[in-house]
């Protein structure tokens, strides 16, 4: 059987891949290359960065061996 934390590794590592996009979408919007409002911008933006460090988090705290719980 296939070992679980390898897919959970590469989750992560795309989860994190999500994020940066969207943070290179928001760059690429606030300097013009694609025409939107900034705020537009700014969303993703957050979105990027809560996505990338928020998200992964969370995943790798909900994955944790042992149920991330101690008793």
């Amino acid at each position: 059987m296939a070992d679980p934390a390898k897919g959970r590794f590469f989750i992560i590592a795309l989860v994190r891949i999500a994020g940066l996009a969207m943070i290179l979408l928001a760059m690429m919007i606030y300097y013009n290359e694609i025409h939107a409002p900034d705020a537009v911008a700014v969303v993703l933006a957050v979105a990027g960065v809560l996505t990338m460090f928020g998200a992964t988090r969370y995943l790798a705290r909900k994955w944790r061996s042992g149920g991330g719980r101690h008793s």
